[in-house]
């Protein structure tokens, strides 16, 4: 599995939005409020109908993800960000969590050298610079049959207001564009706010 350097003073890669200390405590205030909770819950439990027990999340943020899915003890959690400050955030908030471990890195740099039955990645991969290589990167994380996950806000159906956020969302041509592009097989899943895309 090769690694690539991390880059942009934290985990950037060149053209990511960054998130230091002022905007990881205000995603840390949005998150508490409840505010994504949904897509959360949305992505919690698709995670947990999988069966998959080792798993990767990629860009966790404040690591709302892990402590979800950390109570159960039969799953192995890992958690990386770019963000040196959303790190210490998540690290702190999932202290004691003995099968929760988190570290600085992101969709190009994994420091955790073992494969995953499931990497997933939620609210995060809209951020992502040259997403179709991340992808293959990732891919050389996966176990045999292992699939990648990635849980966005639907960018078709956004309407009024929300529409001013659509260039933080994701829609089923981009994902079968990306897929065209990097040779991986995706299916793609919608409701009326979020899309999942599984990528092999």
């Amino acid at each position: 599995m090769k690694h690539h350097a991390a880059v942009m003073g934290d985990g950037y890669e060149k053209g990511e939005e960054k998130f230091g200390w002022l905007t990881s405590v205000g995603y840390l205030i949005v998150t508490k409020l409840g505010a994504l909770k949904a897509i959360y819950a949305f992505a919690l439990n698709d995670i947990i109908a999988s069966g998959s027990k080792s798993i990767l999340d990629i860009g966790t943020g404040v690591a709302e993800l892990p402590l979800g899915l950390g109570a159960r003890r039969n799953l192995e959690i890992f958690a990386v960000d770019p963000s040196a400050a959303m790190v210490r955030i998540a690290k702190f908030r999932t202290r004691g969590c003995s099968n929760i471990r988190i570290a600085l890195g992101s969709s190009r740099h994994i420091p955790f050298k073992r494969r995953f039955s499931l990497i997933v990645s939620t609210l995060s991969f809209h951020h992502w610079a040259n997403r179709d290589e991340a992808l293959l990167y990732l891919k050389g994380f996966l176990t045999k049959n292992g699939e990648i996950r990635i849980y966005e806000y639907n960018k078709s159906n956004l309407k009024g207001p929300a529409r001013m956020a659509r260039a933080h969302s994701m829609d089923k041509d981009d994902f079968e564009e990306l897929a065209r592009r990097s040779g991986l097989k995706v299916r793609v899943y919608t409701n009326s706010e979020f899309i999942k895309a599984v990528f092999r």
